[in-house]
């Protein structure tokens, strides 16, 4: 019986594509370059600052001006972190169901802390989490090490049995075998739904009260 769910927040919880392709977007517009798609930005957002910097400005990671590149976008972001993002249809329902049913929750995202907290605090779901991790919270890592994961599992005393993570990415998956516990892989982005799964993938929900129906794993 799992008593213990963690969730990534990007893709997973909250669907924070507009205001990552926004940020991405100001670095071109503030040098009087014509925006990009958000159809052609949306499957990057879930892929880091590195990877929207490089697709915004065609400039390489080793490239010496990227750093103050990056740390622009990221102050962009910092700007209008949860201007246009929104959960998921379905999944306040399912975090109200959680809770109510006496299921422990935890957020371990690779985002840094202070934005995953900005954005669960402004879209009012904060209240639903015993623990929020960000790559940057001490003790954790990014993802797929699982690290994170083990920090959020100590901080709720959660055995590895009775836990199960929920996330989008590859690396979800990974980060979960790694701390020995099972990841449903979340397929209701409508970016990521048309990916194939990967093989490692042992669980599939296509929507978020899909979750519900593991919780007798």
């Amino acid at each position: 019986m799992i008593k213990f769910v963690l969730f990534d927040l990007d893709g997973t919880l909250v669907d924070t594509a507009p205001d990552l392709a926004a940020a991405a977007n100001k670095l071109r517009t503030d040098r009087a370059l014509e925006p990009l798609s958000f159809n052609a930005l949306r499957p990057l957002t879930g892929r880091g600052a590195t990877t929207l910097v490089k697709a915004a400005l065609g400039i390489a990671p080793d490239e010496a001006s990227f750093p103050a590149l990056r740390a622009e976008f990221l102050r962009n972001y910092e700007e209008r972190v949860a201007v246009d993002s929104k959960p998921f249809p379905g999944i306040t329902t399912v975090l109200e169901h959680l809770r109510d049913t006496g299921v422990r929750t935890a957020v371990v995202t690779n985002k840094q802390t202070v934005y995953a907290k900005e954005i669960l605090r402004t879209l009012s779901l904060d209240h639903y989490f015993d623990a929020i991790i960000g790559s940057d919270t001490p003790g954790s890592a990014m993802k797929p090490a699982p690290d994170g994961i083990r920090l959020a599992m100590a901080q709720l005393d959660a055995s590895q049995k009775e836990t199960l993570y929920v996330g989008d990415a590859t690396s979800d998956i990974e980060a979960s075998y790694r701390a020995g516990i099972r990841c449903l892989l979340a397929r209701w982005d409508s970016s990521a739904a048309v990916l194939p799964v990967p093989a490692e993938a042992q669980y599939l929900a296509k929507e978020p009260s899909d979750v519900l129906s593991f919780l007798t794993l």
